[in-house]
């Protein structure tokens, strides 16, 4: 699953395995596996209700 939130520049990144206990090379992906994805690759399965732009970005706790 990739979640992308697009503020207008698109990077694409994976997460690092150094905690993990299986290693990216394990699998056979590596620093360059990336390079040929491009954002018109993916496609938008549900992206739920629209939210308005305020560039007032507040945290909020996680709750269950």
């Amino acid at each position: 699953m990739m979640f992308l939130a697009d503020g207008g520049n698109t990077t694409l990144t994976a997460q690092s395995d150094a905690l993990g206990s299986v290693l990216w090379t394990d699998v056979g992906f590596d620093a360059s596996s990336l390079q040929a994805l491009k954002a018109t690759d993916f496609e938008v399965v549900d992206s739920g209700p629209p939210m308005d732009v305020t560039y007032n970005c507040t945290r909020q706790q996680v709750t269950q």
